[in-house]
């Protein structure tokens, strides 16, 4: 969307764009996280999660009545990854967390330096760490504002899935934030 209106010159400065962009991305994550989204705000778990409703049976009906589609599980709600907490996470455990891509090890993986937010300003600033994390990704991984051909090296991502030993994460979802995010 932002893309379009940049295309069709809709915004006449990038400073608004790039606030657009931001807004955005923070609003489509929500969405795809079912997260609070405010503007100007960081993103937050909902005060009272949304309660499943379900149709009524028909009561006599001749037909083989079948029920709805079930929409697939929602993932639950991780908080993001500190460099702190992720010294002391178990194998095997969700996480949520920004990486800066610095090699292509192995196909399928990306190498990087551990990304860790701060959100004490009036927006969210991205600061790398020393950090090593290894990302593996399959066909099967959910690919977010943008595809394969943007898992390069300088790409910032927003991986979430399994940790494992060795700073190794298997990817279930990756956010790709390059457009949209800055490393300081």
């Amino acid at each position: 969307m932002l893309l379009g209106v940049l295309r069709d010159g809709l915004v006449t400065q990038l400073s608004h764009a790039g606030y657009l962009g931001e807004e955005l991305a923070k609003a489509q994550t929500a969405l795809q996280f079912g997260l609070r989204y405010d503007q100007d705000r960081p993103l937050r778990p909902r005060e009272s999660p949304a309660t499943a409703t379900t149709l009524p049976q028909a009561i006599g009906s001749e037909k083989q009545s079948t029920s709805p589609p079930q929409a697939p599980p929602k993932r639950s709600f991780v908080e993001v990854s500190t460099l702190k907490q992720l010294e002391s996470i178990a194998p095997n455990t969700d996480v949520d967390l920004f990486l800066s891509v610095t090699d292509l090890p192995r196909e399928h993986a990306l190498g990087g330096i551990f990304v860790e937010p701060d959100m004490t300003g009036a927006s969210r600033v991205l600061r790398g760490t020393s950090q090593r994390i290894e990302i593996e990704w399959t066909a099967e991984s959910r690919l977010v504002m943008g595809g394969t051909e943007d898992l390069v090296v300088g790409a910032i991502l927003r991986v979430l899935g399994k940790f494992d030993e060795n700073n190794l994460v298997y990817a279930e979802q990756i956010i790709v934030l390059t457009q949209v995010e800055k490393l300081t």
